[in-house]
């Protein structure tokens, strides 16, 4: 695994989808801009076409295009022709997330990425701790899809991960993002280059329908994962927590593990690995830039390692219910 890819999923940050903090949530953000963004998010109604640039390295620098509809808590994402996941389309509702492929004619049911992508509450510093040091610069940041916008540079701790936020002032809309390594190189971000404020969109726009199309999981991704790793599956069975999603990785010397997410209802997010081997803790620790607690924990046939920006004894609770997916 790579701190590329691992650092943003480590601090709970996604910018490829931008989504905005719920009003009244969380503590003020640390900058009127960003209280703005996250206070008018549920206002919104828009139609526009975005640019998404994606980082990783096994795929390199991936850029499509997206066209979205907004209202409100409700968004529709399609895939334009030409990306590569062309006609790919994502309906969250504000409870829950859907995601149709049309390759393998798959619905992938999520919690609603309006709470799994807190990035504006991520790095305005609002979950506690992050926010110590916070530090935004603002300045012009000339206009976006014909709209003068205001830049923040935000960077955390010394060699922390930064990003930059383009914000129209007058409607608190993000219409430009990217989330930068220390090195400045673009991890993920977007950009719209067309958008229409005050659309009349159609509520059928945010229901997907596709007969015939099979459901997906969480927990289905686990199942299959974990047997092609040839390691038993476990999940973290406590009221409040929900699975939002599972990824294979290989750490630099070729071993690979699952790392599952976990969100509470109340904001809280932990992290779980499974693996054969037992992961560096040390290291997992130091890519969270010293935010992250890990507790190892022993179960039949496989390394668990259970991390987040927890206290340690909470995260030793938690891990006492992990059990065998059924």
């Amino acid at each position: 695994m790579t701190r590329l890819l691992l650092v943003p999923m480590l601090l709970g940050l996604s910018l490829a989808a931008p989504a905005q903090n719920r009003r009244g949530e969380g503590k003020p953000p640390a900058h009127p801009l960003l209280r703005l963004a996250m206070d008018k998010a549920d206002d919104l109604t828009f139609a526009g076409v975005r640019t998404v640039t994606i980082s990783s390295p096994s795929r390199g620098t991936v850029t499509f295009v997206e066209r979205v509809l907004r209202q409100g808590r409700s968004i529709r994402i399609t895939e334009a022709p030409g990306s590569p996941n062309a006609g790919r389309i994502v309906v969250d509702d504000g409870k829950s997330r859907h995601t149709f492929d049309p390759a393998t004619n798959t619905i992938r049911l999520r919690p609603s990425m309006g709470e799994a992508e807190r990035w504006l509450e991520g790095l305005a510093g609002t979950g506690g701790r992050r926010g110590r040091n916070l530090q935004v610069a603002e300045s012009d940041g000339g206009r976006i899809a014909g709209h003068p916008v205001r830049r923040l540079s935000i960077r955390y701790g010394e060699r922390g991960a930064r990003g930059e936020v383009y914000i129209d002032p007058r409607r608190g809309m993000v219409l430009k993002s990217a989330m930068l390594s220390p090195e400045g190189r673009v991890l993920s971000g977007f950009e719209y280059t067309a958008i229409r404020y005050g659309v009349s969109i159609p509520t059928e726009a945010f229901a997907l329908r596709m007969p015939g199309a099979r459901v997906v999981q969480p927990e289905d991704d686990l199942a299959r994962q974990a047997g092609e790793l040839k390691i038993p599956a476990y999940v973290l069975r406590l009221e409040g927590w929900t699975l939002t999603s599972v990824r294979d990785f290989k750490d630099p010397n070729g071993a690979q593990f699952l790392f599952l997410r976990y969100r509470h209802s109340d904001g809280r997010r932990v992290s779980i690995t499974l693996s054969k081997t037992a992961p560096d803790t040390g290291r997992l620790r130091s890519l969270g830039e010293g935010r992250l607690q890990a507790v190892r924990v022993s179960r039949p046939g496989v390394s668990i390692v259970v991390m987040g920006e927890l206290p340690e004894a909470d995260l030793k609770s938690l891990s006492r219910r992990i059990v065998p997916l059924p």
